[in-house]
């Protein structure tokens, strides 16, 4: 009989795990053999080309590789980024050797190995959210008068309340109230009219919840006087659009409540965010801004462990970019927080589609949750829930297997 061969995909610890069970590997090898069969490429950013040189030598040397600018060998460059390729096995005693070295080696071996067991890490529970084991869905409700989608369906408090309710019952596990459109070109509303359209309906939501379980409330606001209001009426999580910039206090804010916050990546205010944004690298960018809020936001008080990211899908991105966020979406996870990411009904989808309306758009969107769960992200913002629910179960079940 002919020998056959296949290649198997393994991505992760608990696949290598599963692959090795089904040859047969002796549970006493599985922690010997796991490591050496989960492939990872790290980059390094601006690195000085006599650490990068001693990086790729001591990497090739365990049979892993690196990838630096042409100038690092005869150093013609003074920096240089550095891209590192092995397994996980191969970088544990990368790690170990470079805490020993001098050029800063051992700084950038600590950042190395936080990010492998952030990226391989489940994100610590929020709010009684267990992420890892299931995708959470984040119902949104614009009690607005122009939102793209569902721009004055829901403006009166009694109607809101009424959607909120229909959301809960599909399975929402988070309700997302905002009154404040923030589509492409949406003008600001001034706090009075916010708060006048988002608090009735919090506190209507929040009567109703006295006698459940879920959903958690999420205010979508830039300022902090309605994010504080809304708080106080029963919120939980501060969805903040523009990554706590637009507002200096609403930082202080969230810690004086030890409160939840979304940060979100744009490019940009509402009004302008579409003027023909540009990047170098999309991912890349949002992943640096991404440290700098997160230290910004721990300094100002807030925990940590209470911050979700969100790369900012549409906001301030062409449809290109979108979709390398979208393809990259599990670089997110080397920070070790929850991800989430909207997509719902988004122009990107239309334009791709040729779509005019959103609600032409639902298609494309179950699409983006099913790619976003294979990347393992934690929290989905739709705007029909129903749809989500069901897709995110049948996602999960193929992810996360018997988890769900």
């Amino acid at each position: 009989m002919d020998a056959f061969s296949r290649v198997i995909s393994i991505n992760d610890m608990e696949d290598a795990q599963e692959q090795m069970r089904l040859v047969g590997v002796h549970d006493g090898g599985l922690s010997i053999m796991v490591p050496k069969a989960v492939f990872r490429a790290v980059k390094i950013e601006d690195v000085s080309v006599t650490a990068a040189n001693i990086l790729k030598q001591d990497m090739l040397s365990r049979g892993g590789d690196a990838a630096t600018s042409y100038g690092t060998i005869d150093h013609s460059a003074k920096r240089t980024d550095v891209l590192l390729f092995g397994t996980i096995a191969q970088f544990k005693s990368l790690i170990e050797r470079l805490k020993s070295q001098q050029f800063h080696l051992p700084q950038i071996a600590c950042a190395i190995e936080r990010s492998l067991n952030n990226y391989d890490l489940r994100a610590l529970p929020v709010l009684g959210m267990e992420f890892g084991t299931r995708t959470y869905v984040m119902g949104i409700l614009n009690v607005t008068p122009d939102s793209f989608s569902d721009g004055g369906k829901y403006l009166s408090g009694e109607k809101g309340v009424a959607r909120a309710n229909e959301m809960i019952s599909e399975g929402a596990d988070i309700i997302d109230i905002g009154g404040e459109s923030t589509r492409p070109g949406a003008d600001e509303v001034d706090e009075e009219e916010e708060l006048k359209r988002v608090i009735p309906v919090i506190e209507g939501i929040s009567s109703i919840l006295s006698r459940q379980t879920r959903p958690i409330i999420s205010v979508d606001t830039r300022k902090s006087t309605v994010a504080e209001a809304a708080i106080k009426a029963g919120a939980s999580i501060i969805n903040d659009v523009s990554g706590l910039l637009f507002d200096k206090n609403m930082a202080e804010v969230a810690a004086a409540h030890k409160a939840t916050v979304i940060i979100m990546h744009s490019k940009g205010t509402p009004k302008t965010m579409q003027d023909s944004p540009s990047y170098a690298d999309v991912v890349s960018e949002i992943l640096g801004f991404f440290e700098k809020s997160i230290k910004d936001a721990c300094r100002s008080g807030i925990s940590e462990y209470n911050i979700i990211l969100d790369p900012g899908i549409g906001f301030g991105k062409t449809v290109e970019h979108n979709l390398e966020i979208l393809k990259r979406l599990d670089e997110f996870r080397v920070f070790g927080l929850p991800v989430c990411v909207g997509t719902s009904r988004k122009s990107f989808i239309g334009k791709i589609l040729g779509q005019d309306t959103a609600e032409q758009r639902e298609e494309g969107t179950l699409a983006t949750i099913a790619l976003a769960i294979s990347k393992k992200v934690d929290i989905i913002r739709v705007h029909n829930v129903q749809n989500a629910c069901r897709a995110a179960v049948i996602s999960d079940r193929i992810v996360r297997g018997n988890m769900v």
